[in-house]
């Protein structure tokens, strides 16, 4: 009798669990998803990332934001512009497009007791050349735009970088 309970219980068992089948390696039934493309702004949106989310839930949270050096990200829009938000969900395939906002930054001038300079705002895709730049000091001869305030480092042009530059004034007295 104990046997007979015993291979009951088994089969039971086997019943039950065969019965409950779940998807072991937990890949989502590909039925469930939909594919997300996003656009970047590199070369006109022709780069893009995809993702696979499930249907009809809240995708952004599931989305890592793309860095880009020199830009802040905004956020998404659809192609009709319409913003993607945090609460947008997708039944079908989407195309996206991130926004991003050029980084803007102050150049400073220390003229170095020369007649003072009003910061510069510049943009992280600007180039700047120092030499349209030029400060006045009485009795002396400007030399030229530096990176250190050592003035071991002359500079001319410099390509926007994605933070404040300093810049020093160099002179020599004139005779």
């Amino acid at each position: 009798m104990n046997k007979v309970f015993v291979l009951f219980i088994l089969l039971s068992l086997g019943f039950l669990l065969t019965g409950c089948q779940t998807n072991v390696d937990n890949e989502p039934d590909p039925s469930e998803m939909v594919k997300i493309s996003i656009f970047l702004p590199n070369d006109q949106y022709r780069a893009s990332l995809s993702y696979q989310v499930p249907k009809d839930v809240r995708f952004l949270p599931l989305i890592p934001t793309t860095e880009i050096e020199g830009y802040t990200f905004v956020g998404y829009q659809d192609y009709r512009g319409y913003p993607i938000t945090e609460y947008t969900t997708s039944s079908d395939t989407m195309a996206i497009y991130a926004i991003y906002t050029v980084n803007e930054h102050t150049l400073y001038f220390h003229v170095n007791g020369g007649v003072e300079m009003a910061p510069m705002t510049f943009k992280y895709t600007e180039t700047i050349e120092t030499n349209d730049f030029i400060p006045t000091k009485e009795n002396h001869t400007f030399l030229g735009w530096f990176k250190d305030e050592a003035m071991t480092q002359p500079i001319g042009i410099f390509f926007a970088e994605d933070n404040d530059v300093h810049i020093y004034a160099k002179w020599t007295l004139n005779e």
